[in-house]
């Protein structure tokens, strides 16, 4: 019968297991895939990934403390009702030291979750370290910031110790007193149990029965209060997740579809920022990119240059204004409509670790072999072919290790391209590209029929562009061709002219 009611209890807890961790697990990426990109900007990977992880923990904790708390309550209640047929007297007695096992760990509690919390600050912060120091090796190494990585590290490492050592003794203060209670009840009961066999309210078989009774509904009771440690730890890893899992986000399935062409994307009065904390990257920005226009947007580092594209893709929503595609506010179109009618290429794109042709694809079935061939020869991704033993069944290490800058920003370029965007928005794509590869395929991609924004420094490839986009302190201040910007003798002469100093320029704007 034990065999059985052990084996039952097993496959029990392992069902629980599977359901809480497939459940948490689900909700969590459902979430954290629909939630938009402003979300990660302030947070990072380490942390996310530690957030992560926090749902295995919970449906271990939830899946085994339900199914042992459940059953401890069936024996305390069973056991309770033995007790009280034995003797109401010695069932008293008995009470006052579960009590006092009780209360002790309720006053215990307060401390206990605030070191639950701080521990789990603190093994966030150790394994943010871990992460961004394997992400940034390469770097770590070539500036020889080791050292630096490791006493960070150390610092936090040794914190999380300290925490999890008052931990312990917060735990082995509980243990004591439960340990000294098990011991000292038996004794409490037998000299309780003489007084009532010599008045003759209670027999010897009676005492017996109950002392071990008793002794046995003690453990039940231990285990119940551990679950409620249990709980605190759960308190604090749900509060972890709850910032994410609680985020209000809208489906696409409660959004709108836009069925016909790209026609035009207008900026109305847009600023942005990342928090409310921080100045505005954006400074409301008015813009209108009409059909078949390829735009050029310039300006100093750290003018907002390549948060204004992020915003023109939608991949961030601005803080103040709207973004309208074909007339309709980007916040009220499905993702998927956007990424649709959009094709964003970064400066420093993501390479996955799948084949080369997967890569470029990204689990599109559809794409026939003459598109792909045309995207991969305009980004000059077959030139690239010829340095792989398996073409473009090649496996691409993670993050593109085994490839340059270059080769990255090409596979991205025709990742886009085969994707048929009606806009194709790309921030600084061909920085790593040398000027030829940079002309040829700058000039492919101008002779698609879809309108193109493009962020740049080099302005050598933009001359022929349509229009040119002039930002400065996250304002646009100039707007025309190449060769109107050039008459006006301003900002965009003086940074094509090569001069760089900017604080000169405003100085003799200034005189002007």
């Amino acid at each position: 019968m034990y065999y059985v009611l052990q084996v039952g209890r097993t496959l029990i807890v392992a069902h629980f297991q599977n359901f809480f961790e497939r459940h948490l697990m689900t909700q969590f990426m459902k979430k954290i895939m629909a939630l938009p990109l402003n979300f990660f900007v302030n947070r990072s990977t380490g942390d996310l990934i530690f957030r992560s992880n926090l749902t295995t923990y919970i449906q271990q904790l939830l899946s085994s403390q339900l199914v042992t708390t459940v059953i401890d309550i069936v024996f305390v209640v069973a056991y309770l009702y033995l007790m009280v047929r034995y003797s109401l007297q010695l069932t008293i007695v008995s009470m006052g030291g579960i009590l006092i096992i009780v209360v002790s760990s309720f006053l215990n509690t307060r401390r206990y979750q605030a070191l639950t919390d701080k521990e789990l600050i603190l093994h966030s912060k150790v394994h943010r370290t871990l992460v961004e120091l394997f992400e940034g090796m390469e770097t770590v190494k070539s500036i020889g910031a080791e050292k630096q990585f490791y006493e960070d590290w150390e610092k936090n490492f040794s914190e999380q110790l300290k925490v999890q050592m008052s931990k312990n003794r917060a735990t082995g203060f509980i243990g004591n007193i439960s340990t000294a209670t098990q011991f000292t009840m038996p004794l409490m009961i037998i000299g309780v149990g003489i007084y009532g066999i010599s008045s003759g309210a209670l027999s010897v078989g009676e005492l017996i029965s109950f002392n071990a009774v008793a002794t046995a509904f003690v453990t039940p009771i231990i285990t119940i209060m551990g679950a409620f440690s249990s709980l605190m730890l759960l308190r604090s890893y749900f509060g972890k997740l709850s910032e994410i899992l609680e985020q209000k986000i809208t489906t696409d399935d409660e959004k709108e579809t836009l069925s016909e062409p790209y026609n035009s994307i207008e900026l109305r009065n847009v600023s942005f920022q990342y928090s409310t904390f921080e100045k505005p990257i954006l400074n409301n920005i008015n813009l209108t990119i009409g059909k078949n226009e390829k735009v050029a947007i310039v300006g100093p580092s750290g003018s907002g240059k390549s948060t204004l594209v992020k915003v023109l893709s939608g991949l961030y929503s601005p803080s103040e204004g709207e973004v309208l595609l074909n007339g309709k506010n980007m916040k009220q179109l499905s993702q998927s409509t956007i990424r649709e009618k959009v094709s964003m290429v970064n400066q420093n794109p993501a390479i996955f670790n799948m084949s080369l042709r997967e890569n470029i694809l990204m689990n599109k079935t559809d794409v026939k072999d003459e598109l792909f061939h045309k995207a991969v020869d305009d980004a000059r991704v077959d030139e690239i072919i010829q340095t792989l033993p398996m073409g473009y069944e090649t496996l691409i290490s993670e993050g593109g290790m085994n490839l340059s800058g270059g080769q990255m920003q090409r596979i991205a370029i025709a990742r886009a391209i085969v994707n048929q965007p009606e806009l194709m928005v790309m921030d600084e794509p061909t920085s790593a590209l040398d000027n030829i590869s940079e002309n040829y395929i700058m000039n492919r991609v101008k002779e698609y029929d879809f309108p193109c924004i493009v962020v740049s420094h080099r302005l050598n490839t933009i001359q022929h562009f349509d229009r040119v986009i002039v930002m400065y302190q996250g304002n646009i201040v100039e707007e025309g061709s190449h060769d109107e910007l050039m008459k006006k003798q301003g900002l965009y002469s003086y940074i094509y002219s090569g001069n760089l100093n900017i604080n000169k320029w405003r100085g003799e704007q200034a005189v002007g």
